[in-house]
């Protein structure tokens, strides 16, 4: 199970033997799984509970592009491609936010606002990002010269912040020819493989991804973990996680077994 990261069957089968119940083993399974749920209220709680505070270190959206990453590894390592292109669309949107804060624009997140919408029954629920209207108008910024330049004065600030309109940031600002021809790739693999696939019933091969998109899904995977390293997520620690702690559940289990 360990190897396959398969840690919700894991966490049962250690519930179900007295003998290995144990309350650090459960969390750092529970932590394990939380990588993949991309849960970060979750990690926030877990983390301190099998001493690794460090996870807590990056800024949230940091830490949010980490756990979609952790979890597009395994999907990668699985070879299930339809639910590692699904996951494309959300990682995207954090991870060239990411880049345009390292690369050129630092106060990006301040453009940017969360919306939360009530459900019929008075729920509150989070529904994505919006561009903050106000603070894109009040004065002269890249944002504002970018939605002139691409919208005119008809931009519809009740669409969603998307990877289009950062990717639109990144063509007309960065310097770093690098970071444009990566985050134009990576556009191009939403648009042509992730799109169709988050929309129709398909079987998603290596032949169909690279007819789609020149490049095979290794050479994909591969662009996009160069891309982590652009937006600055190079902490070595936070990318071994998960096999630092498949690591301490095996020799958990091994000395309770012993």
């Amino acid at each position: 199970m360990l190897e396959y990261n398969q840690y919700r069957p894991l966490l049962s089968y250690i519930k179900e033997n007295t003998a290995l119940n144990d309350s650090y083993l459960t969390h750092s399974i529970q932590l394990a799984q939380a990588f993949l749920d991309v849960n970060i209220r979750e990690i926030e709680q877990l983390a301190p509970k099998v001493d690794r505070q460090y996870l807590l270190k990056p800024t949230y959206l940091e830490r949010r592009v980490y756990s979609y990453a952790h979890y597009m590894n395994v999907q990668f390592e699985r070879s299930e491609y339809m639910d590692y292109f699904r996951a494309l669309s959300p990682l995207l949107v954090d991870l060239l936010r990411l880049i345009i804060e390292e690369d050129f624009m630092p106060e990006l997140s301040q453009y940017i606002q969360p919306i939360v919408k009530e459900t019929v029954e008075g729920t509150p629920v989070y529904r994505g990002l919006q561009w903050k209207q106000a603070k894109v108008e009040e004065e002269a910024n890249k944002v504002a010269e970018t939605f002139t330049k691409y919208y005119g004065d008809r931009f519809n600030y009740k669409h969603y912040v998307s990877s289009s309109h950062l990717l639109k940031l990144i063509d007309d600002h960065s310097r770093n020819d690098e970071v444009r021809a990566k985050a134009i790739s990576l556009r191009h693999i939403e648009k042509y493989v992730r799109n169709i696939v988050a929309h129709e019933v398909i079987y998603v091969s290596d032949e169909l991804v690279e007819r789609r998109t020149g490049m095979n899904v290794k050479q994909i995977h591969r662009l996009l973990q160069e891309a982590l390293i652009l937006a600055g997520l190079d902490d070595k620690r936070q990318w071994a996680i998960l096999n630092e702690i498949n690591k301490a559940i095996k020799n958990n289990i091994q000395d309770r077994t012993n």
